[in-house]
């Protein structure tokens, strides 16, 4: 397999299950969730509950098959390419539905929250680009397994490692840009 389809089957298996855990770790955090969801305008109240289930029924599905994807790899399955393939595309299509919202939401003014690693922040463009990011690696990924190409140890371990880094500053993009964002007060003390 090659060592991008690991990193990125990593990366996906932290976003996802981070994103699953932070709506699923408790009855408080579901009910901010689908709060958060029913900010966005984009679901009808009577459909809300439901989907708010499926997708974080979803999002532990992709982490799952991008588990069981980098576990077959691990242990040389001739089926790892057919299974990073679908991990990829389950994924991918997640991903697709999640990053519409997200345009969505900001195209209709909406003050939504965030609370897809448990944070709060208002639905905005770094959420679009973040989703959009993973959506492309994903789909890159699941073309490039036509040619994969055989295994090598340490190529693999350090892409596990990258898509681990990856992963962690997926879920932590709100506050990078918190931290690299210069403030009102700092510009006009630098001019």
């Amino acid at each position: 397999m090659q060592p991008y389809a690991i990193a990125v089957l990593v990366a996906t298996i932290g976003i996802f299950g981070a994103s699953a855990w932070a709506k699923l770790r408790g009855r408080e955090a579901f009910r901010t969730y689908r709060a958060g969801l029913r900010a966005t305008r984009l679901i009808p109240e009577p459909a809300l509950a439901l989907v708010a289930a499926v997708l974080a029924a979803v999002e532990v599905g992709a982490a799952v098959l991008a588990f069981a994807a980098v576990v077959a790899t691990s242990v040389r399955s001739p089926a790892a390419s057919g299974i990073t393939v679908v991990a990829m595309i389950v994924a991918a299509g997640v991903m697709a539905v999640l990053t519409v919202g997200v345009i969505a939401s900001i195209r209709r003014g909406s003050d939504a929250p965030c609370v897809c690693f448990g944070t709060s922040k208002p639905l905005g463009p770094v959420h679009a680009i973040r989703n959009g990011l993973l959506l492309m690696a994903l789909i890159v990924g699941a073309a490039g397994m036509a040619g994969a190409g055989p295994a090598h140890l340490l190529a693999d371990v350090i892409a596990a490692l990258a898509g681990g880094i990856a992963a962690t500053l997926f879920i932590h993009a709100d506050d990078l840009v918190d931290l690299f964002a210069l403030t009102p007060s700092v510009r006009e003390e630098r001019h």
